[in-house]
């Protein structure tokens, strides 16, 4: 989210890594039921409480749209079901500190010099299906490609016009994926 911070007067592109992908079939989660959803947003291992309400949002929306869990809330619920997502923005401060460079560089030169920010994701979830149940984990990493003072260029990925849509894209892929991951891993 580093580039979503730069001068409103160059044009941005919003691109969600295609290595992740949809998943190709989806396991059936067994004996779904309700289940709470906390949801924590870091940046570098670090909890961000007002980009965690930003994504709560999202994360609840892109979780009504998956097949996994057909009831979730933000409040506890009966069976103490619980399925906790933990997004982490994973970024080195030298690649902070060139990436605010180099948007600069592109704000002052009206898109004549181009500006790559990667933010590289990994969200990792506890699902417990009942109080008291062994949790079962999962980890999926996923990436939003920012560029700045460029035409749009599909080898990054695919495209999104609004920097909102691709967040929801990265959120919605790499909850379908590790979900995915869970069911299969509850089945066995």
């Amino acid at each position: 989210m580093i580039a979503a911070s730069v001068s409103p007067a160059v044009a941005a592109h919003y691109y969600v890594d295609r290595a992740l992908g949809d998943v190709a079939q989806r396991a059936a989660m067994k004996s779904p039921g309700p289940v709470q959803v906390l949801v924590e947003f870091q940046t570098n291992g670090v909890r961000n409480e007002k980009a965690t309400k930003q994504v709560t949002k999202l994360v609840m929306a892109e979780l009504a749209k998956l097949p996994y869990l057909p009831q979730v809330s933000d409040k506890p619920v009966a069976s103490g079901a619980i399925l906790t997502v933990k997004i982490n923005n994973l970024f080195s401060e030298e690649e902070r500190k060139k990436a605010m460079k180099s948007a600069f560089k592109s704000g002052f030169t009206f898109g004549a010099s181009d500006t790559i920010v990667r933010d590289n994701y990994t969200m990792t979830f506890a699902y417990v299906s009942a109080t008291g149940a062994v949790p079962v984990t999962s980890s999926v990493n996923h990436a939003l490609i920012t560029t700045l003072g460029k035409g749009s260029d599909p080898t990054y990925g695919t495209e999104y016009k609004k920097p909102l849509e691709a967040v929801s894209a990265v959120i919605g892929q790499t909850l379908d994926h590790g979900l995915d991951e869970i069911a299969r891993k509850s089945a066995s």
